[in-house]
C-alpha cells in the first residue's frame, strides 16, 4: 500500500496517513420481513416473492452505523423506522426536507439506499432509483 500525503508544501504542517480507509461490511440476504439489531449495520439485499418490510433498530442504539439496502427484485420493499417494540419510539428517516417513519425503495431491481444513524434520525445519504420517505 502506498503512502498518501495531505497538506501544503510546508513540511512542518504536513500530515501523513498510513493505513486503510475502507470499512468491512457484513452482507445479509433478506427474503422475509425482519427486525434489524442495533449492531447489525451492513449491506442488506432484499428479495422475495412480494414486497417485504425491514424494521430499523432504535436510532439512539446505533449512532454512527450505516445500513445499505439493495433491491434484488421488482418489489417496493419498505424500510421502516416505526420502532421495534411497544416501548420504543419511532425513528425518523430524513431525506432532504422530507421526514417520516417509513421509506420505500423503487420497485426496480438494483435500486438502493444508504441510511446512517446520527443518534436522533436515520439520514438518507444516497440512493439509486427512488427512495420515497413518508
Amino acid at each position: 500500500m502506498g503512502k498518501t500525503t495531505y497538506g501544503d508544501s510546508n513540511k512542518s504542517s504536513r500530515s501523513v496517513f498510513k493505513g486503510r480507509l475502507a470499512k468491512q461490511l457484513t452482507a445479509h440476504a433478506l427474503a422475509d420481513a425482519d427486525v434489524l439489531a442495533a449492531d447489525g449495520a451492513g449491506l442488506y439485499t432484499l428479495s422475495g416473492s412480494s414486497a417485504i418490510t425491514v424494521n430499523l433498530p432504535n436510532v439512539d442504539e446505533c449512532a454512527g452505523s450505516e445500513f445499505i439496502f439493495r433491491n434484488l427484485s421488482a418489489d417496493a420493499h419498505v424500510i421502516s423506522g416505526s420502532g421495534t417494540s411497544a416501548d420504543s419510539d419511532a425513528s425518523t428517516l430524513v431525506s432532504g426536507i422530507t421526514q417520516g417513519t417509513d421509506g420505500a425503495l423503487d420497485a426496480v431491481e438494483g435500486s438502493s439506499v444508504i441510511l446512517k444513524s446520527d443518534g436522533l434520525h436515520f439520514l438518507v445519504l444516497q440512493s439509486s432509483g427512488s427512495f420515497t420517505v413518508s
